[in-house]
């Protein structure tokens, strides 16, 4: 009887915190190709509490894009991607506390490119930008 009182009370508080505390998860990827080559845009948007979300993709000519904004508060994670024939250039960010950012990811065949910034108040955040590939080049501006 005990571990099904102790059960059930983890069930609700982990339904509650679910309804007090919702997190939305979106996801989106999208690819172009020519030929046998492919270039993919892509990202993933874990996000809680009073945040605004604005996108917009593009595909054509062998090349996809996708522009983003986002702002909030509390707990967020936001990750996207631009890839293309063993290039990649992933940008994340964390934020535990208000945030703002905007991002314009670019894949063509031949080549990647991202531009972001992003804006962290609060006890914890971050960001980044992890590159790959054979001829690297970056700026990152604090």
């Amino acid at each position: 009887m005990r571990f099904t009182t102790l059960s059930s009370i983890a069930i609700l508080a982990v339904i509650l915190t679910k309804i007090i505390f919702p997190t939305y998860e979106i996801k989106f990827s999208s690819k172009t190709s020519s030929g046998s080559r492919e270039a993919f845009v892509s990202g993933e948007y874990l996000l809680t509490k009073s945040v605004s979300s604005d996108s917009d993709t593009t595909l054509g000519q062998g090349a996809a894009s996708w522009q983003s904004s986002a702002r909030g508060s509390d707990n967020n994670l936001i990750s996207e991607e631009a890839s293309s024939e063993g290039k990649s250039i992933t940008n994340p960010i964390s934020s535990n506390g208000a945030f703002t950012s905007s991002n314009n990811d670019f894949a063509s065949i031949n080549e990647v490119a991202s531009n972001y910034q992003a804006s962290l108040t609060g006890s914890r955040g971050s960001f980044s930008t992890i590159s790959t590939g054979k001829d690297n080049e970056s700026a990152v501006a604090r």
